[in-house]
This record gives C-alpha cells, structure tokens and sequence, in this order.
C-alpha cells in the first residue's frame, strides 16, 4: 500500500514538472515573440528610412534639397545651388521638372506663376553663359513681381562642360545673391548669340533632364522643355484625380497630356479646357506638329465633362510617332539615356521608345493640356556639323534599340 501511495506521489510530481516546464516555455516563446517584434519593427522602420533617404538620390532630407558637386563624365554639376525655399515631399504637390539655358529664362516668369508648386530647373551654363544666366537670376528674383515666388518654388541646378569652366562661379548661393544688379536695366536685351553656341558645343539635353529629375523629392513629375505652359491649377486637379484611381498597372503607367501651339504674333493662354476650345475653333490657337500624331486626338477635343475636373480618357499603349509629354511616378521611371542630346533628334523619341519596351500604359489625361511657346533657344540643327552627328546617332541608335527590345522580351 505505501508503495503504492509512493508511486502515485510521483506521477503528481512528475505532472506538475512537465506542467511548470511547459509554462515556463509558452512564457520565453511570448518573451522572444515581443523582442522579436521589436527589433522587426525596428528593422522595418530602418529599411523605410533607408529607401526614403536613397529615393531621393543623397540630394535632399527632411529639411529640404542639399547643395552637391558631382562630375559626370565631361560634365560638372552643382545640385541644388540655388535651393528653394519651400520643401514638397510625396503627395503634397508635383513638381515641374525644366532643362534650358539662359535665354530661355524668361518663360520661368509665367511658367512659376501658372504652376505654383516645385520646380526643379537645370541650367547648362559654360563660359561666359554663366555670368549672363547669373543676372537674369539676380534680376528676376530681386526686380521683377516674380521674384519672391522664384525663389520660393524654383530650385537651380547648373550644369557645365568641364573644358568650359567660367572663372568667376560664386562659392555659394549666399554668395550668388548677395550680388548687386542694375534694376533699371534689363538683361534680356544685352545677349544674342551664346557662348555654346560660339564654341559649338552640344547641348546634353538628356543629360538636363536627369539631373532635374534628381533634386524632385515629390512622389509625381511632370519632365518639360521650358517652352511648355501646362493648364492652370493643375497640381491640386492632378492630385484629387490619382486619389481615386484603381490603375492595373500604377506604377508603369504615364498620364499622357495633349498639346496645342500658342499662334504669333499674338499669344493666348488659355487656362482651361473650355477657353482652349474656344480659342482653338477661333483659329487663335491650333495643334502643334508632335499633337498632329497624337492617335486619341478626335475624341480629345469632343470629350464632354461637365464636371470640368481631370480624369482618365482611355488608357492606351504606345503607337507609333507619338511622343507624348507626361507626369510620371518619378522613383520608378528610368531616367533618359545621358549620352543622347539635343542635337541628335531622338533624345526624347528614344526615352519613349524605352517606355514602350518595358509596356508602359499611357493614361490620356483629359481637361489638362500643355501650351507650345514660341522658343526663345536659338540652334544650329542646319549646320553640317550638326547635321553629321544627328545622322551618324540615329543610326547607332537604332542598332541598340533593337539589342534592347531582344533582351528586354526575354524577362516578358
């Protein structure tokens, strides 16, 4: 009977043993799930400050773009040189991405006052061309009813061939505005011919772009030559219109805008839909030649929407000798190849054509538009110099293009 008793007291104690054992290891695996998740919530919070800070290419942080030099191949660039002073990230606007040189600044007047929001500007400056873009500067932002909104939403970066340095560049933006200008005077009239021009240098337009496009630290883009002037109040339209989209495809996909030809020599700016139609059946304002190929074009201009508010058209694929300007998710879209330019014809054709290899979707925006200014650039695209390295390009060109769409198809 004691045995048995003996027996039966430890089967309890072997129970409660396993018992506790059992607790005590539901109560390290709760420990190590809650450290675990700390440090999983740790991690993640580093990766996403990691991708947030990298998506903005080291140029810019919380506080606002950052000023940089950087060499890239023949070329030096100064980021953010004059940085502007208000800061955009994500969805809080859209910034305009612009390319140009000095003589082209003189749209930035109604192109800062129609946009109202972030615009990135590369200016190819070299020689001499930087002393004259730096007193059109000075005189815009310290002479001119612009000038505060200049600086308020323009941010400068310069871009110069490195044989073709000037001398003189202030080490600084404070340095750069502290510079006296003569307001009764204006620099718009004191220069033709450019030092680029003079020396025949190649303008990397390509080049331009990307470089614009590294110092936007909003989530949308919209990639212009100076000489376009987008509808009115299109950031806050733009934006409302991408809140509700449920797009296949988000972020491939391009909001394509139509664009018309301002007439000489009187020019209109339309600032809606509606006046563009009116103007545009007056004959005071028509299709540019790029608008003429646009495949959508007939059922543009008929498109009724009461609501006057932007919406999606039809979404489409590329068609051929189309080209469109468009908004862009500016982290996900490839930059441009920087060895095309200006003077090669296909420096913006072959970004399109980049495009259409990786099926991209082209949104066809409507109640937005683009206006085509008159250009105040001056080029040398007849010259036989010109002319030579246009033609030798395009060959080369197409050679690779066709090596890319046989590589890209095998990953389709």
């Amino acid at each position: 009977m004691h045995f048995e008793i003996m027996k039966l007291v430890k089967r309890k104690m072997i129970f409660l043993t396993m018992t506790a054992l059992v607790g005590f290891c539901l109560i390290i695996s709760f420990c190590l799930l809650r450290i675990q998740e700390e440090d999983y919530m740790i991690f993640k919070r580093l990766i996403l400050k990691r991708r947030q800070s990298s998506s903005r290419g080291n140029f810019i942080d919380n506080r606002g773009a950052k000023f940089h030099i950087k060499q890239h191949g023949q070329y030096w660039i100064l980021y953010n040189y004059i940085a502007a002073k208000n800061f955009y990230v994500g969805n809080e606007s859209v910034s305009l991405s612009l390319h140009g040189e000095y003589t082209d600044l003189e749209a930035l007047n109604a192109l800062v006052r129609r946009w109202h929001g972030p615009i990135s500007l590369t200016l190819f400056v070299n020689g001499d061309d930087f002393r004259r873009a730096e007193n059109i500067i000075l005189y815009m932002t310290k002479c001119t009813v612009f000038g505060s909104e200049i600086l308020s939403f323009v941010t400068f970066s310069f871009m110069m061939h490195e044989d073709h340095i000037w001398g003189n560049i202030p080490k600084s933006e404070k340095d750069f505005m502290s510079r006296i200008i003569d307001c009764m005077s204006s620099p718009f009239s004191l220069y033709n011919e450019t030092y680029r021009h003079q020396k025949k240098l190649i303008y990397p337009s390509n080049m331009a772009r990307n470089v614009a496009r590294q110092t936007v630290s909003t989530y949308y883009v919209l990639s212009l030559d100076m000489n376009y002037l987008p509808s009115a109040k299109f950031i806050e339209n733009f934006l409302k219109m991408t809140y509700d989209l449920d797009l296949d495809n988000p972020f491939n996909t391009v909001y394509a805008l139509t664009v018309f030809k301002a007439s000489m020599p009187k020019i209109v700016l339309p600032e809606t839909k509606e006046e563009l139609l009116e103007y545009y059946e007056k004959n005071k304002l028509y299709l540019s030649d790029e608008s003429g190929r646009i495949p959508y074009i007939k059922t543009w201009l008929k498109s009724p929407n009461e609501l006057k508010m932007l919406s999606i058209l039809h979404i489409r694929k590329h068609e051929a000798a189309w080209f469109p300007w468009y908004v862009s998710a500016n982290e996900y879209e490839p930059f441009a190849d920087d060895r095309l330019h200006h003077e090669s014809f296909i420096d913006r054709s072959s970004h399109i054509d980049l495009l259409e290899a990786l099926d991209y979707d082209f949104a066809v925006t409507d109640n937005a538009f683009l206006l085509h200014l008159p250009s105040l650039c001056m080029t040398l695209n007849d010259s036989i110099f010109f002319q030579n390295t246009r033609n030798v390009t395009n060959l080369q060109y197409h050679r690779k293009l066709l090596t890319l769409r046989n590589f890209l198809m095998k990953f389709m």
